[in-house]
């Protein structure tokens, strides 16, 4: 069975969006651990 193109589409975008939220969730949460580490109050 062959997908329509549009189908492929579809199912492309929510795994772009679920990387692009992970890779930002990732670089947020170093930025919180580099800030503790470099700058220990």
């Amino acid at each position: 069975m062959k997908l329509p193109t549009e189908d492929l589409r579809f199912y492309k975008k929510p795994c772009i969006i679920d990387i692009l939220k992970f890779a930002d969730r990732l670089f947020y949460n170093y930025n919180l651990i580099e800030e503790k580490v470099i700058a220990p109050s």
